[in-house]
């Protein structure tokens, strides 16, 4: 400070060395990768943009990209655009279309209105192989004119096309939409159970309940004395629970009062 009001050389205080630091680099090797090893290294790494980039420019397989996006990401009408949709391996999305349980009601019903999509009579007939008959062709010539409608709605219409001619793909579609409608059957019956109980949606559940045969679920309703969710069944799923309904009667509790569950019980006429 004294130095600043006088100027005087005597009062300048000591000039404070430089450090000078030094670093020394070696440059111990180098590695040389190809495309695809740096592309698996991207997507493990969750840098899918830039795996996306290396796809187009060496004409790799961005199926992997979007397989792994699909995987790590929960499942809803977002996602299945995004990535599910962009899937060219058929049979790949099928299987993720009725195997994938979704953490909501509403994603659930999302998936299957996709796979439904996928698995449409046009989709059926793009995949035909090459110098076949087209498939609107065999269709129409059956005797019983199945109408391409029905084919569309009805999952059973679907077995009497003419299978020598079908590929092991399009063999597949049929079979995804056999499972995709009765799962889509179950998730409609599934939830008038929870909305009739106040329950929340159960991923665990609904997956048990759409597997297994429809009287063994009706079976153990039964037994917890859940005689809402038992007259749904029977409602909704008559095929498979009317066949055996006095046998689902018998296993509600002796301790349920019959009076709860009257209307389920049969009526003696006269």
């Amino acid at each position: 400070t004294v130095y600043l009001i006088t100027d005087m050389e005597r009062f300048q205080p000591k000039r404070k060395k430089a450090k000078v630091q030094r670093r020394t680099f070696r440059l111990l090797g180098i590695k040389s990768t190809t495309p695809e090893e740096l592309f698996s290294r991207k997507i493990d790494g969750g840098e899918f943009e830039e795996a996306l980039h290396l796809a187009r420019m060496y004409n790799l397989d961005s199926d992997r990209v979007y397989q792994s996006q699909w995987r790590n990401s929960p499942v809803s009408e977002d996602t299945i655009s995004a990535y599910l949709s962009k899937i060219s391996k058929k049979r790949w999305v099928f299987e993720e279309c009725h195997e994938r349980v979704p953490d909501t009601l509403a994603a659930a019903k999302k998936l299957i209105e996709f796979g439904l999509k996928i698995t449409s009579l046009e989709a059926l007939a793009e995949l035909a192989p090459d110098g076949n008959q087209s498939l609107e062709d065999d269709v129409k010539t059956k005797e019983d004119q199945v109408v391409d409608k029905k084919l569309t709605k009805n999952g059973k219409d679907w077995l009497s096309l003419p299978t020598r001619k079908l590929s092991e793909d399009q063999k597949c579609l049929i079979v995804t939409r056999r499972t995709l409608l009765r799962f889509s059957d179950r998730l409609h019956t599934y939830e008038q159970i929870i909305s009739s109980s106040e329950t929340a949606y159960d991923r665990e559940m609904y997956d048990k309940f759409r597997r297994q045969p429809i009287v063994l679920s009706a079976v153990e309703l039964a037994r917890e004395s859940d005689h809402r969710a038992v007259g749904l069944l029977l409602t909704y799923q008559g095929h498979g629970a009317l066949p055996y309904w006095l046998t689902v009667l018998s296993n509600f509790p002796e301790t349920t009062d019959p009076a709860a569950y009257k209307d389920l019980l049969p009526e003696c006429s006269g």
